[in-house]
């Protein structure tokens, strides 16, 4: 009686252990599945954040990601643009003459102004030219003249800026072609090949009305071959309230509200802000699901005030 209970017992506790065991499999299946699926996940999540990375830098030199590498005159190309594409997006700076002599600031950095804790994390590395015309053989600079390439170190927010100096008399007549050339090899924080603009001094006006006026940059090229597009704001003789606003087709800058401290209606398509005598690039983009077909189909118009409230120009 005693032995068939011990022989009992052995089966039970067997019977036991290949619970144990086969519920152990079963576990270990379990977690095999949820790596496989988490695997496949994984890779199709990391696909699509750099499908949409790649074409949010495919859009336009001007784009969001490029903002990290930038200037306050210059402007972002993909290639390096030739004489035309500058004549149609220069620049307007207004100068203030002292002892007979005028100059502008302009600045290169790799980091949001607004806030430097949105830093390039990579190097960025140009060559800086400045080409003065209109200045008959007078003497002109620029300083600092760096004496070979410009480092923009990441990961450390860096602006260098650099000053043009002519004399007085030559305004109306002196204009400057700046560039600045991506090293591409030693710049894996862009993927711009230069900025670059040709600016055009200015004295200040002595009106105290302003206009306010807006083209388009690039209305001259064939439109399919754009996804983002360059719109010119021109305000001469004062300061001004400027009010932009675009179509249903198109985004602004999601840089803009940051960079001029306002608040854009993007219901209704509009922001306002003040602007000084000059010209600026404001940047648009496709807004999703959107195909425009022509440049009339952006919507993109501005209107201006002065800063004591009379209507000048649109």
């Amino acid at each position: 009686m005693e032995k068939r209970e011990k022989q009992q017992d052995a089966e039970r506790e067997q019977l036991a252990k290949s619970k144990s065991l086969a519920k152990n499999k079963l576990v270990v299946a379990a977690i095999a599945l949820a790596c496989a699926v988490a695997l496949v996940t994984g890779g199709y999540f990391t696909y699509s954040a750099y499908t949409a990375n790649g074409f949010l830098k495919s859009v336009a030199a001007t784009g969001t990601a490029q903002s990290l590498f930038a200037s306050d005159l210059l402007t972002g190309y993909m290639s390096a643009p030739g004489n035309d594409e500058l004549d149609r997006a220069q620049r307007s700076v207004t100068v203030y003459p002292n002892n007979k002599q005028c100059s502008f600031t302009f600045s290169i950095y790799n980091y949001l102004l607004s806030n430097s804790n949105f830093c390039n994390d990579k190097n960025v590395t140009y060559t800086l030219t400045v080409e003065g015309y209109g200045l008959d053989g007078a003497t002109w600079s620029y300083a600092p003249q760096p004496a070979g390439n410009v480092k923009l170190p990441e990961n450390q927010p860096t602006k260098n800026d650099y000053t043009v100096t002519f004399p007085e008399d030559k305004l109306g007549h002196a204009y400057f072609v700046i560039k600045a050339m991506v090293v591409s090899k030693e710049s894996p924080g862009t993927e711009l090949t230069c900025l670059a603009a040709k600016v055009v001094p200015s004295k200040k006006a002595e009106v105290k009305t302003a206009a306010v006026e807006g083209a388009l940059v690039d209305e001259a090229g064939k439109f399919a071959d754009y996804a983002a597009y360059n719109y010119r704001v021109t305000v001469t003789g004062a300061p001004a309230n400027v009010t932009l606003t675009w179509g249903e087709n198109v985004e602004i800058d999601p840089f803009f509200e940051t960079n001029h401290g306002v608040t854009a209606d993007k219901t209704n398509h509009t922001v306002t802000f003040t602007m000084e005598p000059g010209s600026m690039i404001v940047n648009f983009y496709r807004a999703d699901g959107k195909t425009p077909g022509d440049w009339g189909d952006l919507g993109i118009r501005v209107s201006g005030t002065t800063l004591t409230g009379t209507t000048e120009t649109q």
